[in-house]
Order: structure tokens, then sequence, then C-alpha cells
């Protein structure tokens, strides 16, 4: 029997608390697989996969549980920013995650914003406390700020709201 069909059976689909509940089983999941090392495709991939079997839609993570979500995906802009730098595996794995959760392009950088914006930081005060033209650390935390700088003022476009868990 399949698990719509189920649902289904039991009258429950529409129910706040089901709905509710199959969001904090997917988080539990992603929380699981996507912490405690270094970001990895597969691990989101497996999370498409448990959403799409348990019917979870679009927008609903960021509708129903923004809070958690923004603690996640900062987690991982975290990890990916570590070393100050998105290469190109990290963007692939960026997309995913975006996918997976189903959001769009500005909640995931709106839930990204805390992290990119340590990142930045973390680059600036590196800067601060050394000569550019004769410390090498000092000329690549110039370099990874000025390859996130795209993404900092994408982050930042916008004004953040009163009391805002993100």
């Amino acid at each position: 029997m399949e698990f719509t069909e189920i649902v289904r059976q039991h009258g429950c689909a529409a129910d706040d608390w089901f709905r509710d509940a199959m969001l904090d089983l997917v988080l539990a999941y992603a929380t699981e697989r996507l912490t405690g090392g270094p970001p990895k495709l597969p691990d989101v991939s497996d999370l498409r996969l448990l959403q799409m079997a348990l019917r979870i839609e679009e927008g609903e993570f960021f509708e129903r549980r923004p809070a958690e979500i923004s603690s996640l995906i900062q987690a991982q802009f975290d990890s990916i920013l570590q070393d100050g730098v998105i290469d190109d595996a990290e963007d692939l794995y960026v997309v995913e995650l975006q996918a997976a959760f189903g959001l769009s392009y500005d909640q995931l950088m709106t839930l990204a914003r805390p992290a990119v914006e340590r990142a930045v930081l973390t680059l600036r005060t590196g800067i601060g406390i050394a000569d550019p033209w004769t410390d090498a650390n000092c000329r690549s935390a110039l370099e990874k700020l000025a390859a996130l700088e795209p993404t900092y003022l994408l982050v930042t476009a916008r004004r953040r709201s009163l009391g805002a868990l993100y």
C-alpha cells in the first residue's frame, strides 16, 4: 500500500498535527545526515527522496518551521564557509540543499545571511591585523573576501524585519 493511500485511509492528510509531524521527522533526519561532517551531496539527495515520499510541499518548511530550517541552513553555510570560499562542489551542494527544503533563492539567502555575515566578518578581522602588502595570509583573505562579496551583497540586499529569527 502506498503512503498517500494509507494517509488518505486514516483521514489525516490535511491535519496540522500530521503535517507538523512529517516536517519534524524530515528535520530530525536532515539534522542527523547533514551535521557532523563535511557537506556531502548524497546526504541531500536522500533527504529529497524522503520528502518526495512523505509528500512534503515546496515552501512548507519555510512556512511551518522557519527557526529550525534557519538553524540547519546556517550550520551548513558555516561548514561550507569555514575556509572562506564557496567552490564549485559546494555551490552545487547549496543548490541541492535549496531544492531539498523547497526554498526559493531569496528564502535561502535570507536564511544563510547570518552565516555569510560571520564569514565576511572573520575575513575582515584577519585583514585588519596584518599588512596586506607583506602578509601572504592577508592577501589570501582579501582574495577570499573579494570572491565572497557577490554572495554577501545578495544576502544583505534585503532589510531584516524586526524580530527576525534569521
